[in-house]
């Protein structure tokens, strides 16, 4: 699942369970214990969503994301189709949409470094998520390789490592918490404490595909009256099963084991594919939050480990300009604007959709990376020149960033 603000909120709970296919046995080299199998390098978008290169049938590379809010492990149907793969119609769940019609890969075979897996695909179109992102988009993996491996993402050093679950004992200077897993899907206990005096306890799924800090079930929102008296903003989120809209709020505290946060931004979603999993579960918590630690899942003990980063103490910025970027094949560069917020500094500083960004503070965006576009118009208080492409005419204004929800 993925999200913010317009940005990207869902990826999608995949409720199809994936197995291994029969008679197989997944090739694994390296060493047992708590030597990494293998080691990947990850490269972020939205600051904490987790991109790395693999290949298919020994095809590729491609580029994956890791998605603990899916249950099994996706490729997009046109490198399906690419690759000669054999799919079987399916139907799955996913935000934002009831059913989703699907193609089922009986057996494939996925590598990420020195590791091979051998198992299902679910084949479904990605390439609408891939201008979100600024990045080419050829799969996603789920809690079908997160149940087979210990996964560790360092995001101080940029690393994915992936260790086998035998004998693995975390090192390190870390809080262990007990995971519940439900069809692949990893749940967390969390308090969540709003301004108004309410509050709400319960099972979170752990969305690592997606830039939330908390989604509070809508359903729980109205039921406690939750957003009584509080400032809120409409927004929009993309995924997989489609667009959502949702309603965002300031917290006062949200507590997750015995770590403490102030001010997180929390939102109510109406979105309901994860309560088919769990219908117990209160939300789900996303990568704002987990970027800000050193994470490690074993979901062979049902746990995670926790270890804060540089990264803890940053305040939770909802957004500050309100500018939502898009960046498109071939090149992914220069980005453009797909919308913008209204009553916010993208607004007041004349942007408008379909304009292409050319410059910030006198630099070309040309062969920028998204992402790095992205976190340069989100800090606060900030003053940019930007250059824009508008039809036949260039552009220049004044963009003036400040915290949108108060």
């Amino acid at each position: 699942m993925i999200h913010r603000n317009s940005l990207v909120t869902g990826l999608g709970c995949f409720l199809i369970a994936l197995t291994t296919s029969a008679g197989s046995n997944p090739a694994r080299f390296g060493q047992h214990g708590n030597r990494p199998v293998t080691e990947a390098r990850i490269e972020k978008a939205f600051a904490g969503i987790v991109f790395f290169s693999g290949r298919v049938n020994s095809v590729g590379p491609f580029g994956f994301l890791l998605d603990t809010g899916g249950a099994g492990c996706l490729i997009d149907k046109a490198v399906a189709t690419r690759l000669g793969l054999k799919t079987e119609r399916a139907q799955a769940t996913t935000a934002g949409s009831d059913e989703l019609e699907v193609g089922l890969i009986q057996s494939a075979t996925i590598q990420i470094g020195e590791i091979r897996f051998q198992g299902q695909l679910i084949a479904s179109p990605l390439s609408h998520l891939e201008p979100i992102f600024g990045r080419p988009l050829g799969g996603i993996l789920g809690g079908d390789f997160l149940r087979r491996y210990v996964v560790e993402l360092d995001f101080e050093k940029n690393v994915m490592r992936v260790y086998e679950p035998t004998g693995f004992r975390y090192e390190g200077r870390a809080l262990a918490m007990p995971l519940t897993l439900i069809q692949n899907l990893p749940f967390v206990d969390l308090h969540v404490s709003l301004p108004n005096g309410r509050s709400i306890k319960g099972s979170f799924l752990i969305d690592s595909g997606g830039n939330m800090v908390v989604h509070v079930f809508k359903a729980i929102a109205e039921r406690d009256n939750l957003a009584n008296g509080l400032e809120t903003l409409e927004e929009t989120g993309h995924g997989i099963g489609g667009t959502t809209r949702r309603v965002a709020v300031r917290g006062s505290a949200l507590a997750l084991g015995s770590f403490q946060f102030a001010r997180p931004v929390v939102v109510f979603t109406g979105d309901t594919a994860v309560l088919r999993a769990n219908p117990a579960s209160s939300g789900l918590i996303g990568m704002e939050v987990l970027r800000r630690f050193k994470v490690t899942f074993d979901y062979s003990r049902s746990r995670i480990y926790l270890e804060p980063n540089r990264a803890f103490a940053e305040p939770f910025v909802y957004d500050a300009s309100g500018l939502r970027l898009r960046a498109a094949r071939p090149a992914f560069s220069p980005p453009y604007v797909a919308s913008v917020m209204a009553s916010s500094p993208a607004e007041q500083a004349g942007l408008k959709p379909d304009d292409v960004l050319l410059e910030i503070d006198g630099r070309s965006t040309s062969g920028v990376n998204l992402e790095v576009i992205r976190e340069t118009l989100q800090k606060p208080g900030k003053q940019h020149s930007l250059t824009l492409s508008r039809g036949q005419k260039t552009i220049k204004t004044t963009l003036r960033t400040r915290e949108l929800l108060n």
